[in-house]
């Protein structure tokens, strides 16, 4: 009598065994991906749409201060891995032709990434010498998506004790 039980018990006990296994509340982690870097988002050509001078000095970007490029004149920013980066500049002469210029220039990522330091090395003639200048320009990013960008430059003059911080901007989109 034992042996007949023994098989449908052992088959009962599989049986509640794979449904209350298949039924208890599994705990499932979700791994959440890290947001791009902004060195990631940056990476790659991107077109000026315009831009703007805090001419009203309120610190703000206000639909009125903004300038497109002029007819004929496009401008893109690259930004290379390794630190690198290129400017090209397009615009019509007189006589409708299309004129390029390209600038190198490198580039550095600061203040948690909140920043950009470009630095563009170029020479100049100062009467018989050549000599290396250096300009550094530190842009704020005031906001970065994988398509559009938005960068802020503060200037603070400051003479005879009154202060004047003045604002400029650019806004990009990633073409490439």
């Amino acid at each position: 009598m034992t042996s007949k039980l023994t098989l449908p018990i052992v088959a009962f006990g599989f049986l509640l065994l794979v449904f209350s296994c298949g039924n208890k509340n599994k705990e499932t982690t979700t791994v959440t991906p890290e947001p791009p870097s902004n060195e990631f988002l940056l990476s790659g050509k991107w077109k000026v749409l315009f831009s703007a001078d805090d001419d009203n000095e309120n610190g703000q970007l206000d639909e009125e201060e903004k300038v497109p490029p002029e007819d004929g004149e496009e401008m893109y920013i690259s930004f290379l891995p390794e630190g690198m980066g290129t400017v090209l500049s397009k615009s019509k002469d007189q006589s409708g032709i299309v004129q390029e210029e390209t600038d190198e220039f490198t580039w550095t990522l600061l203040n948690d990434q909140t920043r950009i330091q470009i630095i563009e090395e170029y020479t100049d003639s100062i009467g018989t010498r050549v000599v290396t200048q250096r300009d550094t320009s530190i842009i704020d990013i005031l906001y970065l998506s994988e398509n559009s960008t938005t960068w802020g430059n503060k200037y603070v003059y400051a003479f005879n004790g009154d202060t004047t911080i003045y604002w400029s901007w650019l806004q990009l989109e990633k073409v490439q």
